[in-house]
């Protein structure tokens, strides 16, 4: 466990201002580079991204941004970083890596396996379906992972993502408890139909603050399948003890 240490004062507004940009794409202000959890619209060389999940959603603004010559810092998979240079250039490469005084440190783990429905993707539209069909063919070899920043004053901020399924196996949590447990801010989604195994998980963790967010569901009503609304799991997590907040698209927090 890592202790947080006292507290550094810096001439600025806020410590932290976390901002739901929409699909998976999480904004984290603070004093320095902002930080780019797999953003939606296209990064500029300034802000540090950092790639949960080879998805195409979760790759396409970062790709661009190779393409452009725009170069952003990027911490992804080897894999994902290749892929983005046969587009570009970015900077960076796989954690762990310290950037802008960050110490940012990943492990990867087992993706949540929802059988894809061919009559979902038509119902978007032949010339979408292909697309995707075709995008997905193109996509980097790489596994999907968690990710933890440690701030400067040894504050951590745990990105689970869609970590937490019934395919989540008991050594795989305690290993990430193990790395990761007791962050200040911990940001993690539910997969389709999962709901009791993050439950049961979840409390591994110890956070301080729960940020239960909205990862799926816009991808969801896009590809026509059913969604499930968050707010019950939230009042689940509180009755068994956790700090807990609902993040959804274009919500944000803000941490003095």
């Amino acid at each position: 466990m890592t202790k947080i240490r006292e507290r550094i004062h810096y001439d600025y507004p806020y410590r932290l201002r976390l901002y739901h940009d929409g699909d998976a794409g999480i904004r984290v202000e603070r004093r320095g580079r902002t930080l780019l959890f797999d953003p939606v619209v296209r990064p500029d060389a300034d802000a540090i991204v950092l790639l949960t999940s080879p998805l195409p959603e979760r790759l396409a603004a970062t790709r661009e941004a190779a393409a452009a010559g725009v170069r952003p810092t990027v911490v992804a998979p080897d894999g994902v970083i290749d892929w983005l240079n046969e587009a570009g250039r970015v900077e960076g490469g796989s954690a762990p890596r310290a950037i802008d005084g960050l110490q940012i440190d990943a492990l990867s783990c087992a993706p949540h396996r929802e059988p894809p429905s061919l009559s979902a993707l038509l119902r978007t539209g032949p010339a979408t379906a292909i697309r995707s069909i075709a995008g997905r063919m193109r996509l980097p070899s790489a596994e999907p992972q968690i990710l933890c920043v440690t701030f400067e004053d040894g504050a951590r901020l745990l990105h689970l993502d869609l970590s937490l399924h019934r395919a989540t196996s008991p050594d795989w949590i305690a290993r990430a408890a193990g790395m990761f447990g007791a962050p200040e801010w911990l940001l993690v989604g539910v997969p389709h139909g999962e709901g009791d195994a993050l439950v049961q998980w979840l409390p591994r963790f110890k956070p301080r603050r729960v940020l239960l967010t909205d990862l799926v569901n816009t991808r969801r009503r896009r590809l026509g399948q059913p969604i499930e609304l968050i707010t019950p799991l939230r009042d689940r997590l509180v009755a068994a003890g956790l700090e807990t907040h609902v993040f959804a698209p274009q919500a944000s927090y803000r941490f003095e």
